[in-house]
């Protein structure tokens, strides 16, 4: 049985593409990012709309994020998020005092 995995991706560097204007957000990952770890692993995406940029990522989004993976923890074997750069830091402090005590592993 494969494992289940609930992916958060709020945008940033990680997942964008070149365009006429300069590199821009884009969804294109999610279809191919995680596809060699497909043979054991279920991923089940929630890709934020708008995707956000690292440095317009504010406490309201975090709270969101963070309502959601507590939402969607109990219905999965663990959670990565794919998240920005410049405020990664910032967001991954807020979940680790916000999410003590899990027996899941939120990435």
């Amino acid at each position: 049985m494969k494992q289940k995995i609930f992916v958060l991706y709020t945008g940033g560097t990680i997942g964008m593409t070149q365009s006429s204007t300069g590199l821009r957000p884009d969804t294109a990952l999610v279809d191919k990012a995680l596809a060699p770890f497909s043979d054991g692993l279920d991923f089940e995406w929630h890709v934020c709309q708008p995707l956000i940029d690292s440095s317009a990522v504010t406490l309201q989004n975090q709270r969101d994020w963070l309502e959601l993976i507590i939402a969607k923890l109990p219905d999965y074997d663990g959670i990565l998020v794919l998240h920005c750069t410049d405020t990664m830091a910032y967001t991954a402090n807020l979940f680790a005092l916000s999410l003590q005590g899990l027996d899941k592993p939120v990435i």
